[in-house]
């Protein structure tokens, strides 16, 4: 065998089993390629990354929209106790007469709205958990859903012309804890739409049957509460206590921190 035959056969052989390219700087690289096995550890461990980071990411996306959602209750506190300011100390009330006003009307002035009868309540009023359009479709004086909360008739409410018993109209000083009684609640998503009649206002006394309020809107863990005082702090209330009388829920959901009272009560 000849020298260049020697030198050709050499150089095939670098050519078909180590192929090199040459970089910037004129050094010479093989190149060399996965194997089946090699990617297909690749995509497993990208696959268990995956299954570890999606939690997290689903958890900071739910802490958002529950932060987002307190947001909103605060700025309802707000304007809540703003209403108190200008009608000598009385909370507003939620009236179940037809063509009448609800706690939504009173305070659209405070919540950047006009009170106009085609107005719809804004954004501030839903929860970004619940993306049902029936809570968007309806202005302010409709009899339909228009916020994803719900009023605590203890706070303030008027049935009819005829049923005092329901009557109740407070000043903001009564209330014995402010920074404790809920005013507003969030709604049950999953109970509730199919019977509007519930969705406006729940009572406590009632909550074992009418099953009003979502105790776990967020992260199936808790929900939002919007106390009397304009403090937003969330509530881990299992579904067995619904309803229940003891000295936490009263001081949470009862005006006089006890029970709930016949009317009518308060200036009329």
């Amino acid at each position: 065998m000849s020298c260049h035959e020697a030198s050709y056969i050499e150089s095939s052989n670098q050519t078909t089993f180590h192929p090199k390219h040459e970089n910037l700087f004129g050094v010479k690289k093989e190149i060399k390629s996965f194997t089946l096995i090699e990617l297909l550890i690749v995509i497993a461990i990208i696959a268990i990354l995956a299954a570890l980071l999606l939690p997290a990411l689903q958890q900071a996306r739910e802490s958002a929209r529950k932060t987002s959602c307190s947001s909103n209750l605060k700025q309802i506190g707000v304007a809540i106790n703003s209403y108190t300011a200008d009608y000598d100390d009385y909370l507003p009330i939620f009236s179940w007469q037809k063509g009448k006003e609800r706690w939504t009307w009173y305070l659209l002035p405070y919540l950047g709205a006009q009170q106009d009868s085609n107005t719809y309540l804004p954004k501030v009023g839903f929860c970004p958990n619940y993306k049902e359009s029936k809570f968007f479709n309806y202005p302010v004086s409709d009899r339909s859903l228009t916020s994803t909360y719900a009023w605590n008739v203890d706070c303030g409410y008027r049935y009819n012309d005829t049923t005092p018993y329901w009557d109740r109209r407070y000043k903001i000083q009564a209330v014995k804890f402010p920074t404790k009684l809920v005013i507003l609640g969030e709604l049950n998503n999953k109970e509730v739409l199919t019977d509007l009649n519930k969705c406006w206002k729940f009572c406590w006394a009632n909550e074992a049957t009418n099953k009003v309020l979502g105790l776990r809107v967020h992260g199936n863990r808790d929900s939002n509460y919007l106390r009397v005082a304009g403090n937003v702090e969330s509530e881990r209330i299992a579904e067995g206590e619904r309803g229940l009388i003891t000295e936490y829920f009263q001081q949470r959901f009862y005006f006089n921190a006890n029970k709930l009272v016949g009317g009518p009560i308060g200036n009329w």
